[in-house]
């Protein structure tokens, strides 16, 4: 019955928390970051889809604040559950604007992986100097002072979160990805581009004191909180922990050569999971033994890095999905309101004849579209080697075009993106000047 209580208590925090969310500044200045981000992804589709759009900057926006809210209510009874508890938390009021900082230098540094783990590497080197150190400098207390939290609690939100976030993912990454032209060598293979923000409100229990107001105080199994600080020791049975929201956002930023574009963040959503895993079994050791404290604190910007390092290599060397083929022309994405939408063609899939004429170049398609035909049979290979034939008619007006983004005969005059590995200084020298 404890654990149904703590449930019920969560959700209770987590309306509480929603509400005050709403009247948060933090929570604005989320809110027009991730409105500046999609009305440029928004400029991004107008200029493939010749300025049509099929995801308007209001439904990237709503989605995102929608969905984070009911993430936030799943990471709210997962950290309240398992007793997610800081007993001191100074330092956690820097970290949004630390998110923020970095996020000047790319958009995908706003994650708390970075800000978190370069905040707790902080806090733990200055931790060591000063209990090392014969030298007094009141400065350095003072600021310790104003920093100090607890790190294993810290990075066990950050696990939370990504889970969270690779939840996410799954459902909802892959929204209003869009369709852009890579060079590799003097080839132009086709790729998606993914970018998308959550708003997420989470609650955190911070430690009061033994002797509050006991009134609205919810009952706690024996084991409960089970991510505690060590000074707390057998005091945290009887200890009071007050429910605080917290805003944060949480951001992902990837693009798809290889693969359709839910397979790839699935398979990123897959890799981020077990990293989130791994990172909360590493605060939960940091509680027992303190060396894991810097442990936990490198691996979270260190593996959550790699891990988006090791996607993209995978994606700029392996085999492209999305290049000129000798048995069909290959659908990199349809125009909004085209018959190619209307008719059902997917990304990857192979246009091989349209009326029993074969396609092997562009030309092919233009030229079956100068008749001006009202109806129209394509053949079709989808991504899984599975042939079927599609149809489409219009009678009343004739078919003027099929409307599909292919691979384009040649280099010359296509506008195309490139993938440049930039370090964080180079990142940071391009800022400044």
């Amino acid at each position: 019955m404890d654990i149904i209580n703590l449930i019920g208590f969560a959700f209770k925090s987590y309306a509480n928390g929603v509400v005050g969310f709403l009247l948060d500044p933090i929570a604005w200045i989320f809110l027009f970051i991730i409105i500046g981000q999609y009305r440029k992804f928004v400029a991004l589709q107008q200029n493939i889809y010749g300025g049509l759009t099929k995801q308007s900057t209001k439904e990237l926006v709503t989605t995102s604040v929608l969905f984070g809210i009911i993430s936030g209510l799943i990471g709210t009874i997962i950290t309240t559950t398992f007793g997610v508890t800081f007993y001191k938390a100074n330092g956690l009021s820097y970290l949004i604007l630390l998110s923020l900082l970095l996020m000047l230098i790319s958009p995908r540094y706003v994650c708390l992986s970075y800000s978190g783990g370069i905040l707790s590497l902080f806090v733990l080197i200055l931790s060591a100097f000063l209990s090392s150190s014969r030298v007094y400098s009141s400065f350095l207390y003072n600021l310790y002072n104003a920093l100090e939290f607890d790190v294993p609690a810290l990075m066990a939100i950050i696990a939370v979160m990504h889970f969270m976030e690779s939840v996410l993912m799954w459902l909802d990454g892959g929204r209003g990805a869009v369709p852009v032209f890579m060079k590799q060598g003097e080839e132009i293979v086709g790729a998606f581009i993914m970018q998308r923000f959550w708003i997420i409100p989470i609650i955190l229990y911070f430690f009061v004191s033994k002797n509050y107001d006991m009134s609205g105080v919810v009952t706690t199994p024996e084991w409960w909180p089970l991510i505690k600080s060590p000074q707390l020791g057998d005091f945290a049975k009887d200890a009071v922990f007050m429910a605080t929201p917290l805003i944060a956002m949480l951001g992902y930023s990837d693009f798809a050569v290889t693969t359709i574009t839910q397979k790839k963040v699935k398979r990123s959503a897959i890799g981020l999971s077990i990293f989130s895993i791994t990172l909360l079994v590493l605060s939960f050791l940091a509680t027992k033994f303190y060396v894991f404290n810097y442990v936990a604190a490198l691996f979270a910007p260190l593996a959550h890095e790699g891990l988006i390092l090791y996607e993209r290599y995978k994606e700029k060397h392996g085999i492209p999905l999305y290049k000129k083929r000798d048995d069909g022309i290959i659908v990199l994405d349809t125009m909004p309101n085209s018959p190619a939408e209307s008719m059902g063609l997917k990304p990857g899939d192979v246009i091989m004849s349209i009326n029993n004429k074969e396609v092997r170049e562009i030309t092919d398609v233009d030229e079956i579209f100068n008749e001006y035909p009202s109806f129209l049979w394509v053949e079709i290979k989808d991504i899984e080697g599975e042939k079927k034939v599609l149809e489409f008619r219009d009678y009343k007006n004739t078919i003027k075009d099929l409307g599909v983004i292919t691979i384009p005969d040649n280099i010359l005059g296509v506008p195309y993106v490139e993938e440049k590995n930039i370090s964080v200084f180079d990142r940071i020298k391009r800022k400044f000047k």
